[in-house]
């Protein structure tokens, strides 16, 4: 009712389409997800310490309704990341309308992106 049309799409995930197309592995990634309802502090927190720790890939899928890509991106200057620190922005993955944009973290808050959105931040330790 919220959502209206829903289209089934048999194949591979998002997550993993996200990880084939950037040539990253699964393996030496975090996975967070904000799609849920209720409260997401743990899961901002967590994502806010392993973008500030930088050992591993960082793939967080948004909340479309209150936590999307440039919510994510203030929180995370306003925790003390960098405003430089390059990100990805896959949006509509396996899909005709599929995008694969570079910003800078301090880009995305004036950007806007679909609600089938996933954010990678990679590794600073070269992984």
């Amino acid at each position: 009712a919220i959502c209206g049309e829903v289209e089934v799409v048999p194949g591979v995930s998002s997550v993993q389409a996200a990880c084939a197309k950037l040539g990253i592995a699964m393996e030496d990634s975090i996975f967070i997800t904000f799609h849920k309802s209720g409260p997401i502090e743990r899961e901002k927190a967590e994502l806010l310490e392993a973008v500030l720790r930088g050992d591993r890939h960082v793939i967080a899928l948004p909340r479309p309704w209150d936590f999307m890509p440039r919510d994510i991106a203030e929180f995370l200057i306003e925790g003390g990341a960098p405003p430089d620190l390059e990100v990805e922005v896959c949006e509509e993955l396996t899909l005709a309308g599929e995008r694969v944009g570079r910003f800078k973290l301090g880009e995305l808050p004036s950007s806007g992106f679909s609600d089938l959105s996933i954010i990678v931040i990679r590794a600073r330790g070269g992984r």
